[in-house]
């Protein structure tokens, strides 16, 4: 939609280069959540390799954002059609299909649209694709490598809307090579950011087969009087990796380090929105929200 290749944009300093130029003006009033801006978001679609567990092709949409200065809301509609060689595929019920998202966007973060295309027993011969349209954005063609299983020779195929917009993209099918358990990596493990911007002291990392989301604690490289975190934040089915803004404590708290966050694969589910305690070599406390990437010391 707002993307021109599957090549994963980097996102430094805050924003998605080149396609997420986020506006940091005005909002409405403490309260109001204002009408997001185009430019607030990017709107991607994607038809993920794998399949559900039921054998389903789950096209879906995700509306991926920055560094919002507030929430926002976003309400437009979707449409998602099944076409082969340029024509729409006849033998599926419900095709094309239509969905209205109306959700509030906040920053660093996705919402997530799908559909669940199911039981093709046609010919496997087609040359697929998925044509995203919306009211927001130019239409995007996505290929799709696998049809779904044939489950049912006696009833037609079905593209159906799943009827829940998420922040999370729990419905979308899993690639196994991306579940992470939520941990805390061995020091081994090769390290994203370069020492000039961060000095670690320790990391947390987790993928729940979708997306994987990466936090560095510890000190900026030119100066270890501020403690600060690095996060990234990677949306494979939708071809991105962002690095968010750097977030830094205030002067003389020194490197942070985290004491507390979910573990296990439980804990990857919900990685995205959880919050982890630190501590700081000065003796501050606090906790580092990735809903939003905001820090709060205790006390203050």
């Amino acid at each position: 939609m707002r993307r021109s290749s599957r090549a994963p944009v980097i996102a430094v300093g805050g924003a998605l280069a080149c396609a997420l130029l986020l506006a940091a003006g005005s909002h409405a009033q403490s309260g109001v959540i204002a009408a997001c801006s185009p430019d607030d978001y990017l709107l991607a679609g994607a038809v993920p390799i794998q399949r559900s567990e039921t054998g389903a092709v789950v096209p879906a949409v995700s509306v991926i954002t920055a560094g919002l200065a507030a929430p926002c809301k976003v309400d437009f509609v979707v449409h998602v059609g099944i076409r082969s060689r340029g024509h729409r595929m006849t033998g599926i019920t419900g095709n094309p299909s239509t969905a209205r998202i109306a959700a509030v966007l906040h920053a660093y973060g996705q919402v997530v649209h799908a559909w669940s295309w199911r039981n093709w027993c046609g010919t496997l011969r087609h040359w697929v694709v998925a044509i995203f349209t919306s009211s927001v954005d130019v239409p995007e063609r996505e290929r799709v490598f696998r049809l779904p299983r044939c489950r049912h020779s006696s009833r037609r195929s079905r593209l159906l809307d799943l009827p829940r917009t998420s922040r999370l993209d729990l419905q979308l099918p899993k690639d196994r090579s991306l579940v992470i358990p939520a941990q805390f990596p061995s020091s081994d493990v090769p390290q994203i950011p370069s020492p000039a911007l961060i000095r670690v002291q320790n990391r947390w990392l987790a993928g729940n087969g979708r997306s994987v989301i990466d936090v560095y604690a510890g000190e900026r490289g030119d100066n270890p009087d501020v403690g600060m975190f690095v996060v990234y934040r990677t949306y494979e089915p939708f071809g991105f990796v962002t690095r968010d803004r750097d977030i830094y404590l205030p002067a003389g708290t020194r490197a942070a380090r985290i004491t507390k966050a979910p573990l296990g694969k439980k804990g990857a589910a919900t990685a995205m929105l959880a919050k982890l305690r630190f501590k700081t070599k000065s003796g501050a406390t606090g906790i580092l929200n990735l809903d939003g990437d905001s820090v709060t010391l205790d006390g203050g």
